[in-house]
């Protein structure tokens, strides 16, 4: 696997030369590290965080002389460059408060309490306000303390304080999963985007008091202001617990500026929960919900936006040979916020079934993933992917796909690949999709391709285009009274054809072109491999004409040195 490093440039007025830094946050008097500080670039907008070893690092061309360091509870920081060179270690302070009088008064007026935690839930049921952004996505699992799957994902996302997170679309990911146990992560990031923060409605997660009638808060919440040993001046931190055994209720805590109504933190937790089902990608495993636990931790620059969701399970995985318990959590960073990336782009609209066999047509290139990493890779995430590496696959890292994965996730599209063809394994015998209903006596065979095109910027803003031929699987379909070698041949013709126009187009680009131009020019070169798969069509008559088959086939072989006739025939022996 490919050791990524994020290299800070730093300019001096008396200095041309790149320097490469990297640095911790730690606690001055523990001495531990700081997960996911905040820090804010000087002379400039923008801002990073360090990973869970409190480590960061920077890849930046722009000229900055320090940098701030911010953590919840902790007293911020400035330090100029020129000290982090001598010392890369930043130790942050912790505030000291005497909140003992708050704590013990308000605990006293129950009142009080409640009335300020109706306040709070109002004043942010009326924040709808919602933000785009950019974000990045790491999700891990493991059983037993060993790895068995790990992701990464840059994402466009929309979210607000009142609805939490409202939507992700993938821009580009890679996945790695252990070969002795497949198990998938449920897709955790859909099942946030049915979790609000403080809207009234049905989720699958369970709730909490910010998701019930203000009225209802007392009769359900107990609550209690506990003494919080680093809180900033005004803030404070409420506990709360449902008064019922309620398996659908979370326990939590809200940290909140009491004078301005300004929250900074969410914690959420609950054991045994009781919610709905939640399926695997793999069909019958049974999945039970043993602990869930939620941190939403809201933007120190700006806390009308939230900065990231850390989003934990432990889960009992139960197929015909395993029966788990396996620990898988997902952290979702936001950045970039105002901004997104630019949107791949298909020709023809694709239905993908998750976000997994989404990730294996949109690749990325390393100069873009290096341009984009908000934090270096942790320690144990290193240990996780060389381990995944040694007795698993790594799905983009180094691009290699088992046959084994199509029976598993069963994925909504094929991307062209020289040196495999499509067999009939891949081909839905009959496709059950509502636009075909009442065709469904006339239609025997259907098959669709696709172009997708992706715009990736890597470091010095060079533009990389990205593109593909694939096969749509969910939209395509063969009877099984027809399907014969021929026809399997004429299949990977069409496929082979739409390949060559886009090879044929793909040399044409030029990076000074703009993503609008590239995709006109693909959407042609689509319509021109269609003419020529309709004359292909006509002239072997859907693949029964041998005769003008292997006239095809010749042709294809000259243009792409692919010989699907000794491929799919003589080497099997048919």
């Amino acid at each position: 696997m490919k050791k990524i490093t994020l290299i800070l440039l730093i300019a001096f007025p008396t200095c041309i030369a790149q320097s490469i830094i990297e640095g911790f946050v730690l606690d001055k008097n523990a001495n531990i590290a700081l997960p996911y500080a905040a820090i804010k670039l000087n002379n400039s907008n923008s801002y990073l965080i360090t990973n869970i070893n409190g480590k960061f690092s920077l890849n930046s061309k722009t000229e900055i002389d320090s940098l701030e360091v911010m953590f919840l509870g902790y007293k911020s920081k400035k330090i100029h460059i020129s000290d982090l060179l001598k010392n890369n270690r930043i130790y942050l302070t912790p505030n000291i408060f005497d909140l003992d009088e708050i704590v013990i008064n308000a605990n006293k007026d129950e009142k009080y309490l409640y009335n300020l935690i109706k306040s709070l839930i109002e004043k942010y049921r009326n924040l709808k306000t919602i933000t785009n952004s950019k974000a990045y996505i790491t999700t891990s699992s493991s059983t037993n303390n060993i790895p068995i799957e790990h992701i990464e994902g840059f994402y466009n996302a929309k979210h607000s304080l009142y609805e939490g997170l409202i939507n992700l679309e993938l821009k580009s990911g890679r996945f790695g999963q252990n070969k002795s146990l497949s198990f998938y992560s449920l897709d955790n990031s859909e099942i946030l985007k049915y979790f609000s923060l403080f809207k009234i409605d049905d989720q699958i997660l369970p709730i909490h008091p910010g998701n019930i009638k203000l009225r209802a808060i007392k009769r359900k919440y107990n609550f209690k202001i506990d003494f919080c040993e680093n809180c900033d001046k005004n803030d404070i931190l409420v506990s709360f617990t449902p008064k019922k055994n309620n398996l659908n209720s979370f326990s939590g805590s809200f940290y909140f500026n009491k004078d301005d109504l300004v929250l900074k933190k969410i914690e959420l937790n609950i054991n045994n929960p009781k919610v709905p089902a939640i399926l695997g990608l793999v069909e019958d495993d049974i999945i039970e919900l043993k602990k869930i636990e939620l941190k939403i931790l809201f933007n120190p620059l700006d806390f009308n936006t939230v900065q990231y969701i850390d989003y934990n399970l432990i889960v009992n995985y139960k197929t015909d040979f395993i029966n788990e318990q396996i620990k898988t959590g997902s952290f979702i960073y936001f950045f970039d916020y105002n901004k997104t990336f630019e949107s791949p782009y298909f020709v023809n609209k694709i239905q993908f079934n998750n976000d997994y066999d989404k990730m294996l047509v949109l690749k990325a290139t390393t100069d873009f993933w290096e341009n984009n990493y908000q934090f270096p890779q942790s320690d144990s995430e290193k240990k996780s992917l060389n381990y995944i590496k040694k007795f698993g696959y790594l799905i983009n890292y180094e691009n290699s796909i088992p046959l084994e994965y199509i029976t598993l996730v069963n994925p909504s599209v094929i991307t062209w690949d020289r040196e495999k063809r499509i067999t009939w394994n891949v081909i839905k015998e009959s496709l059950n999709h509502p636009i075909y209903k009442n065709q469904k006596d006339l239609l025997v065979e259907k098959y669709n391709f696709n172009y997708v095109i992706d715009q990736q910027i890597g470091k010095d803003g060079v533009k990389h285009y990205i593109n593909s031929t694939i096969f749509d699987r969910n939209n395509s379909f063969c009877m099984e009274d027809i399907r014969d070698v021929n026809k399997l041949l004429y299949i990977n013709l069409k496929f082979d054809i739409y390949e060559f126009h886009r090879q044929k187009v793909n040399s044409e680009i030029i990076k000074s072109m703009s993503f609008k131009e590239v995709k006109k020019i693909f959407s042609e070169a689509f319509k021109e491999a269609s003419s020529e798969v309709s004359i292909m069509a006509e002239e072997t008559k859907n693949g029964e004409n041998f005769i003008n088959l292997i006239f095809w086939n010749k042709k294809i072989k000259e243009r792409l040195k692919v010989d699907n006739y000794k491929i799919l025939i003589i080497s099997n022996n048919l």
